[in-house]
This record gives C-alpha cells, sequence and structure tokens, in this order.
C-alpha cells in the first residue's frame, strides 16, 4: 500500500491542485443579419437555416422572418456551416421550382467562393446578410432523357433590371465552363463578346457523360437578383457521313 500511495504522489508531484483538473465549457456562437429582396418583396413568412452537410439536408437550426428580414440564430456550436433562405411565394408549404424565392446555398451550388459556407466561433457572432432571389426561367435543352450535341445553345428568360447573366456548365465532379454574358443564349465553348467575361475557360465535352447548368441574373457585380434552378443534360456524338449527312450516335 505505501509504495502504491508513493507511485501517485509522484505522477501529480508536478500539479499545484494534484489530480484535480478543471474544464472550461464551450460557449455557443451565433449567426445574424438580413435576409432582403432586390425588389423589395417583403421577406415576412420567409425561412433562414442553416445545415453542416453541402446537400443541406441536416438543418441544425432555422428561423421564420418577420416583415423587416432581420435574423439571429443563437445557440450553434462552434464550426462551419452552411446558410440558405427561402420564401414560399405560393403559401403552399412546399418548394415549387421556378416560383419560390432562394438565397444563399440554395441558390449557389457550386459554392465557387463559399460565400454562405461560415464559420461560427466560440461566443462571438457572425453577420451574413442574405439575398432572396426571384426565380429565372430556363428555356431547356433536351433534358434527362434526350442527349444533345457537344456543343449545344443555352437559352433563357430576360428578367429586368439585369446587367449580365452568370452561366455555369459543370459536372459532378468540376466545373466546366463559367460566363458572366449580357446575352440571353451562348452556344457552349464559342469566343467570348466583347462585353462579356470569362471565368472559366470551356473545356471538351466527352460523348455520353452527364453535365449540368444553371444561369443567375446580376443587377451588377456582386449583387445577384435572379437564378435558375440547376438543369440536367446528356451529351451524344455527331458524326458527318461521306454524303455530308449528319449521324447521332446514341
Amino acid at each position: 500500500m505505501l509504495i502504491v500511495f508513493a507511485a501517485f504522489a509522484t505522477i501529480n508531484s508536478g500539479c499545484p491542485h494534484k489530480h484535480i483538473e478543471t474544464y472550461s465549457p464551450v460557449i455557443p456562437g451565433a449567426i445574424s443579419g438580413t435576409v432582403k429582396t432586390f425588389d423589395g418583396e417583403s421577406t415576412a413568412g420567409a425561412v433562414v437555416f442553416i445545415a453542416a452537410d453541402d446537400l443541406l439536408k441536416n438543418s441544425i437550426k432555422s428561423k421564420k422572418l418577420d416583415a423587416s428580414g432581420g435574423y439571429s440564430l443563437d445557440g450553434i456550436d462552434p464550426g462551419y456551416y452552411y446558410v440558405a433562405a427561402f420564401k414560399d411565394m405560393k403559401n403552399d408549404s412546399a418548394y415549387t421550382i421556378g416560383e419560390d424565392y432562394l438565397g444563399g446555398k440554395l441558390v449557389d451550388h457550386w459554392d465557387l467562393d463559399n460565400s454562405y459556407y461560415v464559420e461560427v466561433k466560440e461566443a462571438q457572432n457572425t453577420v451574413l446578410d442574405v439575398p432572396l432571389l426571384a426565380p429565372l426561367k430556363l428555356n431547356y435543352i433536351e433534358n434527362g432523357t434526350n442527349s444533345v450535341s457537344l456543343d449545344p445553345k443555352f437559352s433563357w428568360a430576360a428578367v429586368s433590371g439585369a446587367a449580365f447573366y452568370r452561366l455555369r456548365i459543370t459536372s459532378r465532379q468540376k466545373s466546366f465552363w463559367i460566363i458572366d454574358t449580357p446575352a440571353t443564349s451562348k452556344i457552349y465553348g464559342t469566343d467570348p463578346a466583347p462585353q462579356d467575361y470569362l471565368i472559366t475557360r470551356p473545356e471538351q465535352l466527352e460523348s455520353k457523360l452527364e453535365y449540368f447548368w444553371s444561369v443567375t441574373a446580376f443587377k451588377e457585380k456582386g449583387v445577384p437578383i435572379a437564378y435558375s434552378e440547376l438543369a440536367r443534360f446528356y451529351t451524344r456524338l455527331l458524326r458527318t457521313d461521306k454524303f455530308g449527312r449528319v449521324e447521332i450516335l446514341q
């Protein structure tokens, strides 16, 4: 017994409080800001929420907004979160593609600049304003079932007040072409017009593969006003036969 006690005393001799240790509790943080629309549409009834995963399936906290558009989500454990918002314009308690207003991660599917992926620090408030965007209508290329050529034409409806549109073509792994343009249509891979701004240079699409495209309208740089949903298309291979006729190789 004396030997055991002597060993215990030796191990704890360097600690002024012997074997007693204290732990400080983690103090939660918060995210706050405003949710507003470009066109002055009331944000009353809109919902802002945070999620821990980029698919937004694991919602941590949510809050319905009043007419002022302010929000505060408190009691959040330190870490990184995705922030998103939407407004049910039909008041049918369901998200309707092409009709409801969306904001944050719900719009920026590909998070090029991670604007809506924020860090919550212990005992601190992170401020983030989220714009709610009106829906933008795409003119669909043959979507989902029939495949399209390797240089498809993309087009969409004009948005009042838009200075330019951001067209994105991506796969599940990476971006293939991102371009800002005042036009409402573009053929894949064509050279930029003088008014266009190339963000990601086009890479050759491959046949028999799945791709996605979307369009966001901007009033000016950094001020988005409308969005489209993420649309899908498949590619096919075209070949000209010896008679000059175009063959479709599925």
